[in-house]
């Protein structure tokens, strides 16, 4: 009678009682304990679950473990690990297993909130007259796993484009020899005269929560400060969590001043 033949030895096994995870969708991070026993160099790149899914707030689809691991013979290494997850995933604690041969290993996995948003077009370019009340068009993409609320109105603190140059050039230009103090606060008073307040904006749309993976439409009436001067430009920005929209703008004469000229 043959003697039973002896089972085969996994060629590296994970060390440690369990693996944890901690990120944001697309992308959690860990590190998983590696130990080569066999005699031969080893490179693991993927580490495999024993079932298809986290299990936790939600049914996760997941395959593997993505790992970047070179073991020498005998050789224990902590190497770092990457689990991409969908990216609406909902915030909260998983649990899951990974195989090693036969042997599982359990899995935690802290998914973190995030706050993502995406804004199209990003910037808009308006040449304007005073007392015009512009009507622009945007779609605003929630990229994030948690809802947004919409708002129906933000502010856009304006700029004038190349005011701080243009008043330090006047300020010199005007000095005639004058001390130093004297060309700063005429400088000093150039910038005041030149502020301006922000431009209001009033933003329509059917819904009141952006739902992860939602777009909606959103149309944005931006009325604008009185004090704005004509023939220069101006530029402001409106922030949509991370999302940003840039304006610029030029204030036009109004025809009948131009035409009285």
């Amino acid at each position: 009678m043959e003697p039973a033949a002896e089972p085969t030895r996994q060629p590296w096994v994970i060390l440690g009682s369990h693996l944890h995870f901690i990120g944001k969708p697309t992308l959690c991070l860990g590190h998983v304990h590696l130990r080569n026993q066999s005699p031969e160099e080893l490179r693991i790149k993927r580490i495999p679950f024993a079932a298809p899914k986290l299990t936790g707030p939600a049914d996760v689809p997941v395959s593997h473990v993505q790992v970047s691991a070179r073991l020498l013979p005998g050789v224990s290494l902590q190497a770092p690990s990457r689990l991409l997850i969908p990216p609406q995933t909902p915030p909260g604690r998983y649990t899951a297993e990974v195989l090693a041969g036969n042997v599982r290993k359990p899995v935690t996995v802290d998914v973190l909130e995030s706050w993502d948003l995406a804004i199209i077009p990003r910037g808009f370019s308006l040449k304007l007259h005073a007392g015009e009340r512009p009507v622009c068009t945007v779609q605003l993409a929630n990229r994030g796993n948690m809802p947004w609320n919409l708002r129906r109105a933000a502010l856009a603190p304006l700029d004038e484009k190349d005011g701080i140059n243009r008043n330090v050039f006047q300020s010199l230009k005007n000095a005639h020899g004058a001390g130093y103090e004297t060309v700063l606060n005429d400088f000093v008073k150039r910038l005041q005269e030149s502020e301006v307040g922000p431009a209001k904006i009033k933003i329509l749309c059917e819904a009141d929560v952006l739902e992860p993976g939602e777009t909606q439409e959103l149309k944005l009436e931006i009325s604008l400060p009185d004090n704005l001067r004509k023939n220069r430009h101006y530029s402001g920005e409106i922030s949509f969590e991370n999302a940003r929209l840039a304006l610029d703008m030029e204030v036009l004469e109004n025809p009948a001043s131009a035409n009285k000229r």
